[in-house]
């Protein structure tokens, strides 16, 4: 509902930026009510934000009778992306320290961030 009001590109940014939110406000040193707001704040919002709209963004993006391909697509460059990153995360959380790696994931997002910002949405059949 909230991506038909805003737009997906809107609300996938507003999910990023609320990950990107939650790991600077889990590297902080404060109350443990800080942190469990920060983890009702990702698992209600962030996730939601950016699961959910992602692949009805893709839809809107390709031709309807390429739809499958494109999702597949996502979906396995999301599933190696995400083992990528959990081992990037530990290498650096054992090798430095859990503040790093929580920094580098909040400032990682905020690059998602500027660049799907300063991206032109693609029309159908561009990609």
């Amino acid at each position: 509902m909230l991506a038909d009001w805003l737009g997906l590109k809107k609300v996938f940014v507003l999910g990023v930026a609320i990950f990107a939110c939650v790991y600077f406000l889990l590297w902080q040193p404060s109350r443990p009510s800080c942190i469990a707001n920060a983890f009702t704040l990702y698992g209600v919002f962030a996730a939601a934000a950016t699961d959910g709209v992602a692949k009805p963004w893709i839809s809107n993006s390709v031709a309807e009778e390429n739809t499958a391909t494109p999702i597949g697509t996502y979906l396995g460059f999301h599933s190696v992306c995400t083992l990528e990153s959990g081992s990037l995360t530990g290498l650096l959380w054992l090798s430095f320290a859990s503040k790093i790696a929580l920094i580098v994931i909040s400032d990682g997002c905020l690059l998602i961030i500027v660049y799907i910002a300063l991206r032109e949405n693609p029309g159908v059949n561009s990609m």
